[in-house]
């Protein structure tokens, strides 16, 4: 399989098969994506590998009980780390300036690059994985999970293991056309109707599926919900658990030493 046509059938997979991954095959998605893109040649991420079941278990709890942390074979947290960087730097009398918000949306850019090209590499390996996006806000009580040392924050985590059969039919989801975000020099006037144009698609076949799920149905009856942009704003993100989220990260950043 191609890139291309890894990224065109790939899909997030939240259940996994009870499948061990051979510790080789890790070590080498590791190792070949240390060659992906990083800012300034200095790798300013870390990552944490989670198997042991009961870890499983206690870091889903951090994660409200989230099943696929619980369940799948390895758990991977990617952070932005700076503490190995300045620690060099220290040691070789220089003085690094390395705490601040500049230093943190480096090692994020370099964080999430890595990130992307392990999972790409695990894909292509056969293994099925997912972006979890509450580790941003599940900050705090995941720096004292992982003893995370000074210039040390969580960025994101990644589940992966061998996808269960059911997995391989799941229908794809709808992304938004191309048209949506790519912009020719500079950014161009939108209008009302093609911006709802642009939506119509998601709009139509993402309703069904969220408004009917498990976790939103009887939300969305009780609350008299009606438009896919009413569960984004007041049901996966309401934002009262956004701002929740951000004080949550500050404090993170703070406390990590890249804010003041």
């Amino acid at each position: 399989m191609n890139l291309q046509e890894l990224f065109e059938n790939r899909l997030s997979v939240r259940s996994f098969q009870k499948k061990e991954i051979d510790p080789k095959i890790i070590d080498e998605i590791f190792n070949t994506a240390t060659h992906a893109p990083t800012p300034g040649n200095m790798q300013n991420y870390s990552v944490t590998i989670t198997k042991d079941q009961d870890r499983k278990n206690d870091l889903s709890l951090i994660y409200r009980s989230e099943k696929m942390i619980r369940n799948a074979p390895i758990v991977l947290t990617f952070f932005v780390d700076w503490s190995r960087t300045n620690h060099w730097c220290e040691l070789k009398m220089a003085d690094p300036g390395f705490d601040n918000l500049w230093a943190f949306q480096m090692g994020a850019m370099d964080t999430m690059i890595y990130a992307q090209s392990v999972a790409l590499l695990a894909e292509e390996m056969g293994l099925g994985t997912c972006f979890y996006g509450g580790t941003i806000s599940r900050a705090l009580p995941l720096i004292d999970f992982f003893e995370c040392p000074k210039r040390v924050v969580p960025l994101v985590t990644l589940v992966m293991g061998y996808p269960e059969e059911s997995e391989k039919t799941k229908s794809k989801r709808i992304r938004l056309p191309k048209k949506s975000f790519i912009q020719n020099e500079k950014f161009a006037p939108i209008t009302d109707s093609e911006l709802i144009e642009l939506y119509r698609e998601k709009e139509e076949l993402e309703w069904p599926r969220l408004s009917t799920s498990d976790e939103h149905k009887d939300q969305v009856e009780d609350e008299g919900i009606q438009t896919l942009a009413e569960i984004y704003t007041r049901l996966k993100y309401p934002k009262t658990a956004t701002q929740d989220f951000s004080e949550n990260y500050l404090e993170a950043m703070k406390r990590q030493r890249f804010l003041t």
